[in-house]
């Protein structure tokens, strides 16, 4: 069976999820799991590696998407190196995911790397790091996501299936897709991010004549082994996922509500595109009416500047440590 079209007891395959880029083949849909209330939306939600290579055709594909928000989750260096073709007039976060200091271990001399194995465990500690220290990095992506009102967003990071791949799954689990969707969502990327058909560009990206092609594919892999390192970490530290969305990421119920009111298709498995489809009528103005989504939209900005800042456990430890250590939160000494 086409990996594109597979799908998992939490997933209605009805139309193909990878959308035929030929410069970016990871680029996909990452709707159609069942979530909480209903099913992520197709055609709203998608995930890619670099957009650097994309053809006219594929720029052509890119524009009709409509995206609104273009999250960017790679280092400025690697902008500057493989710098997007976006449609003009695209809103772009640039986010910057730098998953600790582990990345100079890629640069050392493979005997000190310990070939495969030991490269299978860096990829295992920089999910951890998505964690440990690039929560703050993560929540800022929800926030400025929360804050543009975007309904077609696209994520993407160089090879579309680490520091996108937790991206994707943190938010997700936020509308309430079971942990099995998840997973198959993030396995995906090895049927579209195929290893040989990378590694010159990955060689040609890093400084690693050092290492051999059997020493690298563990980077280049996906394994979910990886994201479960990340889930692990969750637990260790917080204790479970639910409080590391709310306090770690920002993602309390009000958020989620409206980030469900955006992106799950309410009571029915099928988008209700798919639907009318199926009943040979085009889908159609939205059901709520002229506006309907914008202002349940205002709705929900109503209500954050009602909370006003919220005090959670986060924030709560957050001032405590702040009274007592400024330097330890302000990234200054005294």
């Amino acid at each position: 069976m086409n990996p594109s079209t597979q799908s998992a007891s939490s997933e209605t395959p009805e139309a193909p999820r990878v959308l035929g880029f030929t410069g970016s083949p990871n680029f996909r849909d990452a709707g159609g799991y069942r979530a909480e209330g209903g099913q992520l939306r197709r055609g709203q939600v998608f995930r890619s590696g670099h957009l650097a290579d994309l053809t006219e055709e594929d720029q052509q594909r890119l524009a009709a998407l409509d995206l609104t928000l273009v999250v960017d989750l790679r280092r400025a260096d690697e902008r500057e190196l493989e710098p997007s073709r976006l449609p003009a007039g695209v809103t772009v976060h640039g986010a910057n995911i730098t998953p600790g200091s582990q990345a100079s271990a890629i640069y050392s001399d493979s005997t000190q790397l310990g070939g495969a194995e030991a490269m299978r465990q860096f990829m295992c500690d920089i999910n951890r790091e998505f964690v440990r220290s690039q929560s703050e990095v993560y929540r800022e992506v929800f926030t400025v996501l929360l804050d543009s009102g975007a309904e077609r967003v696209l994520f993407h990071c160089s090879a579309g299936k680490d520091r996108t791949g937790f991206a994707v799954a943190m938010l997700q689990a936020a509308l309430g897709v079971a942990q099995e969707g998840i997973e198959a969502d993030y396995l995906l990327s090895r049927h579209y991010y195929l290893i040989e058909e990378q590694m010159a560009r990955v060689r040609r990206k890093y400084s690693v004549d050092h290492l051999s092609d059997a020493d690298l594919a563990p980077m280049m892999r996906t394994d979910p082994a990886y994201l479960q390192a990340a889930m692990d970490e969750i637990g260790a530290r917080w204790g479970d996922r639910e409080l590391f969305l709310e306090e770690g990421l920002g993602l309390g119920p009000v958020e989620r509500r409206e980030l469900r009111r955006r992106f799950v298709e309410r009571g029915s498995r099928t988008p209700r595109t798919a639907l009318c489809s199926q009943r040979g009528r085009p889908a159609g103005p939205d059901p709520r009416g002229p506006g309907g989504r914008a202002r349940r939209g205002r709705r929900w900005a109503a209500e954050k500047r009602q909370r006003g800042p919220r005090h959670s456990r986060l924030s709560r430890r957050r001032s405590a440590a702040e009274s007592s250590s400024p330097a330890a939160w302000r990234g200054r000494t005294s």
